[in-house]
């Protein structure tokens, strides 16, 4: 369960953290000191064959984590350059 602080946290970071009519997500991220908007599609990695995503994971099933971890992805050009 996420708490009420890491909440406030997250709303922040995200400006529409609703998925859009084109399945896209604006988030804004704090990047090397500048404001920076990020759009990223709804569309994220998975186990060949399944659902399960292939790297951020909720224990309660939640897509925050793979949306900021694809924001990421995006600035550092791939999943692998995450660290």
């Amino acid at each position: 369960m996420i708490s009420k602080i890491n909440f406030e946290i997250l709303k922040k970071l995200l400006i529409n953290i609703q998925i859009n009519e084109n399945g896209q997500f604006s988030i804004a991220i704090n990047y090397k000191g500048t404001p920076t908007l990020i759009i990223i599609d709804d569309y994220f990695p998975c186990l060949k064959g399944t659902r399960f995503p292939l790297f951020a994971k909720s224990p309660s099933n939640n897509i925050w984590p793979m949306i900021i971890e694809k924001a990421f992805t995006k600035i550092y050009g791939s999943y692998f350059n995450l660290q």
